[in-house]
């Protein structure tokens, strides 16, 4: 079973997009070089007119895998330079689940990525499954989290 690791944090909303862009060159980047790393998405959601929510959610092999990305307490966040421009809280711990992979239910296990023409940029919520940045990801690896299941 995988290990579902989730950060969240509220930031400006002003800036989201901008941060969304960061987080994806800095931690997602880094989530992904990283080996055992199994996928890793952003997702995000306006609280008021001041105000968002930004979480990234990634999956991993086993405790050593994010321990080789996150030091040896994996229940720390890990933050970058440029994070205090855009956050207004700073979790200082991350939240770790037992999960499905990110790709299950019989199939593939690799990743797969569409065509660059057909990426988007935003989450894309569709049946089972959500789609980021042409990233398929079966909808039921987070429903322990969300307490519905469905997306």
């Amino acid at each position: 079973m995988a290990i579902l690791r989730e950060w969240r944090a509220e930031i400006r909303r002003a800036l989201k997009q901008e941060y969304v862009d960061y987080v994806t060159a800095t931690g997602i980047a880094a989530y992904r070089r990283t080996e055992g790393n199994l996928g890793a998405v952003i997702a995000t959601r306006d609280l008021d007119s001041e105000r968002s929510e930004i979480v990234t959610l990634s999956w991993w092999k086993n405790e050593a895998s994010i321990k080789a990305f996150a030091g040896d307490d994996i229940s720390r966040s890990r933050y970058y330079p440029e994070d205090g421009r855009y956050l207004l809280t700073h979790p200082e711990t991350v939240q770790h689940y037992e999960s499905t992979d990110p790709v299950s239910g019989g199939e593939s296990t690799r990743r797969r990525y569409l065509p660059r023409k057909e990426r988007t940029p935003n989450l894309c919520l569709s049946g089972q499954r959500f789609l980021f940045q042409g990233i398929l990801v079966p909808a039921g690896n987070v429903r322990s989290h969300f307490g519905t299941g469905s997306w």
